[in-house]
């Protein structure tokens, strides 16, 4: 059985209590039943009641001193509330866990839950029970396992804080956990815990898949087929198609490309076309806030280009999970594959993610 800290603190002066009053009592029936009324205020029983009397006393202004800390801390723990009301705009559901102190507070979503119905048992407990029965059947497992406490610390350092699960009313729906830093240290001993409905956002990116499929299909850009093409019209096409989707959630997508890359090359521009399309929209869909950058270099060697092009996120890192935000992903890396070349990442934890692949193109009129 779990308690606050303040519980056990309180549970504990009591029984202090009771004992100090047993001894009391204990010594005042021995000093009538000797009829020694003399020996009331000195001896060594009378000197045991005094101790425990003056550590009582001590101890009391100790809890005194922790309980205005702790209601302090709380007082915090509600503005850090007031400051998140912001999220409530693009999370359903809302939950500050507090490891340190084992404490759940509710933020936003699921008003009619009961939390203190959960009172005996732990903070990341209390979420699961409120929140799994929301999940469906096929993806608890999936659902408690990113939850588990024991690796929770582990996930905040890989930066691996999104979990998607399909919900009992038919909903897909994404998990994300953020890190609450302890102030003065590196210590996580709290996060919150978000969750919101993407089954929209699923949605738009399968009709934009099929989009960008047919516009290659209606260019007479056939996938398996070599041409002369223009990397800019290519890179402009890819911004096109996921530019409306990043503006929709304030996301700023920028380029950075080199000035030494050929105006003209021969190679499959409908594979390259639809590869970055759908790179793109990986990751616009799975980026909250920030920017992208959409990067393409490259050095001439002979008569080919050796052609790099890259996506990265400066925000919260692109997501890679094995789920229908992986579709695009996918997409990409079977027409890369079909051009000898693959999907590479690169990592910095705190910066972002950069996913990108390097092919050799001719060079038109070499």
């Amino acid at each position: 059985m779990k308690r606050s800290r303040n519980e056990r603190f309180t549970r504990f002066l009591s029984i202090f209590a009771v004992i100090i009053i047993i001894c009391i009592i204990g010594h005042v029936v021995s000093v009538i039943v000797n009829n020694e009324p003399g020996n009331m205020f000195k001896g060594v029983t009378f000197s045991i009641v005094l101790a425990l009397i003056i550590i009582w006393i001590v101890v009391f202004i100790i809890y005194l001193v922790y309980k205005n800390s702790y209601k302090r801390y709380e007082q915090e723990m509600e503005q850090r509330k007031t400051g998140m009301t912001y999220m409530a705009v693009v999370y359903e559901l809302i939950y500050i866990v507090d490891l340190a102190n084992d404490e759940l507070y509710h933020i936003q979503g699921k008003d009619n839950i009961n939390i203190e119905q959960f009172k005996n048992v732990g903070a990341v407990d209390k979420l699961k029970r409120i929140f799994l029965e929301d999940v469906a059947v096929g993806y608890r497992d999936n659902v408690e396992a990113f939850l588990d406490i024991e690796k929770l610390e582990e996930r905040f350092l890989n930066d691996d804080v999104l979990c998607e699960y399909y919900s009992t009313d038919n909903k897909w729906c994404l998990i994300r956990i953020i890190p609450i830093a302890h102030e003065g240290s590196g210590t996580i001993d709290r996060f919150v815990f978000t969750t919101r409905d993407i089954t929209d956002e699923k949605e738009k990116m399968r009709r934009a898949q099929r989009q960008a499929i047919e516009n290659s299909k209606r260019n007479n850009d056939a996938l398996l087929e070599r041409k002369e093409y223009s990397i800019i019209d290519i890179i402009d096409g890819a911004l096109e198609d996921t530019s409306k989707m990043a503006s929709l959630k304030g996301i700023e997508v920028k380029t950075d490309m080199s000035n030494n890359i050929p105006s003209r090359l021969i190679g499959s521009p409908g594979k390259i076309r639809l590869a970055l399309s759908c790179m793109m929209m990986n990751a616009v869909m799975s980026t909250e806030s920030g920017e992208l950058v959409l990067k393409a270099y490259g050095k001439e060697q002979g008569k080919l280009y050796h052609l790099l092009i890259a996506v990265k996120d400066t925000s919260d890192g692109i997501y890679h999970s094995d789920s229908a935000f992986s579709i695009g992903l996918n997409i990409t890396k079977e027409m890369l594959y079909i051009m000898n070349s693959e999907l590479k990442t690169i990592r910095e934890e705190g910066v972002g993610s950069e996913i990108y692949f390097e092919i050799d193109q001719e060079i038109a009129g070499s």
